[in-house]
């Protein structure tokens, strides 16, 4: 079982809830809402300065080549890059960040394991996500701590919005196949959603551009397969000025860990166990006397999974030294506040936000080892609307941590103070100009911090957070209806890194430490357009250069592209047919032989993906989707090839 929290933070939990409550308010005053966008009260949607770049994809978008996971989606984004490696998950990286420097959400509250300060969205349904925001740098500040990259938050469905009954169902073949069913309903002031499905993959096949090695043949990928249960609970309720709102979500599934293809000593590990879930409780609500908005969510999230080492291919025998089984259960909860308003002046109209948030998290190995950390942080904002052409920002975000391990229980305390500045020029209707400087940090999780192997991997529990300094210009452009420009530039200095050093064990025998000793910049641009000649066709171009170096040693930072180009066209020609395809190209990317410790370069790739869509009636939709239609082979990380050719055929049945 895991171990209680510390006492200290039940308390101060305890108090916030107690300020929380708010007073009767008048039952004709109705909480106010943003424009064009869904009632934010139960949603708990940041809200961000204008005044910040944020990316916005919508339903309609998510919905052009029907991915299968959150991450598959993620990586039609020009600025987002996606990796397979040793673990069988997908990981990401926004702008050259790796995902655990980015604050992921769902519906604005932490979606990463404790542990390991990462979730693979690939584990994540796609279709339980109608709009993702990414907040790409400095304008993390409103989703809490430990963006140093920047944030991706994932909003799903209101509760009751949707059709009655939608049943999905997708296959490639017998063996490939994904099936969900989603039902909403509202009645009066109350409303639920309920979301269920199951998704199995025996394996994906290779690119038949392969060549066998010793350790893969080719054809279905050794140890690729896996296998999913996932369902989610949306209720809401609305009672005058009050809005409350209670979700419960649980993933449990298990899946292989394909070994390298190119490594002497491979690896034969099984997630065994994997599974997530959480629950969260909402409440929005007007201050009184006209002073804005305020809400507050309560949440929890738990983790385990259990990793299965075998000794060979077989997956069947643990009797030699590398192998294992380990269990890990993590557990994360907390309490987020915010308010804002608006006040009118002499000197322009002043929009105040506020963002209190404490989270507590903990992780407990089968071995008995319990590790643990608390967060306090609290982020006061401010924009200046001085006139209707500008728009200015400040404000700062403090966080405050307590690690400790449950052997010592004495804390190890640290502290990150991070400013940002920003504003919006509006050159006139159709231009507009922003630009934006922060500081961001990053504390360690606890994998960085307090795990050791034997005196081969050395603990660190004085690791400090990672900062980094941004700085950002945006332009866009809209010289027509319909034609849309935007372009960016970015530089992200990355101070005490966080990297492996080789130190001298308490044995005398030489051994590895995590320690900040590393720099690192990223230096980018970004081009994003759309054209839309006519109704039924549209197109859409987006380019991103990356030069991403550490400054401490003359060496590029590995697995990040510099060069990324996605062609987009929607066609439709007739009523009801609908056909979308990506051309995406990612160019060379440097990497480091784990073995030789050799630098090299994985190759330039194409990938091509198409969907046909067509809506027989109100009722039936039908549609064939085809994955890497040009059978590449790639990898994203060596030693572990990507999947080749595939085609899915879908269905879906909705009752209004």
């Amino acid at each position: 079982m895991c171990r209680l929290p510390p006492p200290v933070f039940l308390r101060i939990l305890c108090g916030l809830l107690l300020l929380a409550l708010p007073g009767r308010l008048p039952a004709e005053e109705e909480p106010a809402e943003e424009a064009g966008a869904e009632t934010i009260l139960v949603r708990a949607r940041p809200v961000v300065s204008d005044a910040v770049a944020v990316e916005l994809i919508d339903e309609e978008q998510l919905e052009r080549l029907a991915d299968d996971s959150t991450a598959a989606a993620l990586e039609r984004l020009v600025a987002v890059h996606g990796a397979s490696g040793r673990r069988g998950e997908r990981g990401l990286q926004l702008r050259g960040f790796s995902q655990r420097q980015v604050a992921v959400m769902l519906d604005g509250v932490p979606l990463a394991l404790p542990f390991d300060g990462q979730l693979s969205l690939d584990w994540l349904p796609a279709d339980w996500v109608r709009q993702i925001q990414i907040v790409k740098g400095p304008g993390s500040l409103q989703f809490g701590p430990n963006g140093v990259g920047g944030a991706i938050n994932l909003l799903t469905r209101e509760a009751g919005a949707g059709a009655t009954l939608k049943l999905d169902l997708r296959a490639a073949d017998l063996d490939r196949m994904d099936l969900g069913v989603h039902h909403a309903q509202r009645l009066g002031s109350l409303g639920w959603s309920l979301s269920a499905g199951y998704r199995r993959v025996d394996g994906f096949r290779l690119s038949r551009a392969f060549v066998p090695t010793a350790n893969e043949d080719g054809g279905l990928r050794e140890n690729s397969d896996s296998e999913l249960a996932h369902g989610m609970l949306r209720v809401g309720w609305r009672s005058g000025v009050h809005r409350l709102g209670l979700s419960a979500w649980r993933i449990e599934g298990e899946r292989g860990m394909a070994p390298s293809t190119r490594l002497s000593r491979p690896r034969y590990w099984r997630f065994g166990l994997w599974r997530a879930q959480g629950l969260a409780l909402r409440h929005a609500w007007k201050l009184p006397a006209g002073l804005g908005q305020a809400d507050e969510v309560i949440w929890l999230r738990s983790y385990a999974n259990r990793v299965d080492a075998f000794d060979d291919a077989n997956y069947d025998s643990q009797l030699s030294a590398r192998a294992f089984s380990s269990r890990y259960d993590d557990l994360s909860l907390g309490l987020r506040l915010r308010a804002r308003g608006l006040v009118d002046s002499g000197l322009g109209a002043w929009i105040w936000r506020a963002w209190l948030g404490l989270q507590h998290d903990q992780h407990l190995q089968d071995e008995g080892v319990a590790l643990g950390r608390s967060l306090l942080t609290l982020a006061p904002e401010l924009d200046w609307l001085p006139s209707e052409r500008w728009l200015l920002s400040a404000s700062v975000q403090g966080d405050l941590e307590f690690a400790h391990e449950a052997e010592d229980q004495s804390a190890q305390q640290a502290w990150s103070l991070g400013p940002l500045l920003a504003a919006k020029l509006n050159v006139f209707s159709e231009l507009h100009i922003q630009l934006s400087a922060a500081l961001r940090s990053r504390f360690p999780n606890l994998k960085e911090r307090f795990d050791g192997l034997d005196g081969i991997r050395l603990a660190n529990p004085d690791l400090k957070a990672e900062s980094a300094w941004h700085f950002g210009l945006e332009a866009s452009w809209r010289p027509r209806k319909n034609l849309w420009l935007k372009l960016a530039g970015f530089d992200a200095e990355l101070i005490d890194r966080i990297e492996n050093r080789p130190v001298t064990g308490a044995d005398g025998l030489p051994a590895e430490q995590l320690q900040n000793l590393g720099r690192a910049r990223m230096l980018g641009l970004e081009f994003l357009g759309g054209y839309q000649p006519w109704d039924l066709l549209a197109l859409r171009l987006s380019y991103q250069f990356l030069s991403a170096r550490r400054l401490d040693e003359d060496e590029p930072l590995a697995y990040r592209p510099a060069h990324r180009l996605i062609l987009g066209v929607d066609l439709r020609p007739v009523k009801g047919l609908v056909f979308s395809t990506d051309l995406r190209v990612v160019g060379p990317q440097d990497f480091l032989h784990p073995e030789t410790l050799v630098w090299g370069s994985l190759g330039t790739y194409l990938l091509w993906d198409a969907r046909l869509r067509w809506q027989a009636n109100d009722w039936l939709q039908l549609y064939l989707k085809g994955s890497n239609l040009l059978d590449a082979q790639y990898m994203t990380e060596f030693g572990f090839p990507d999947p080749g050719l595939e085609l899915w055929l879908g269905l879906r049945l909705t009752a209004a």
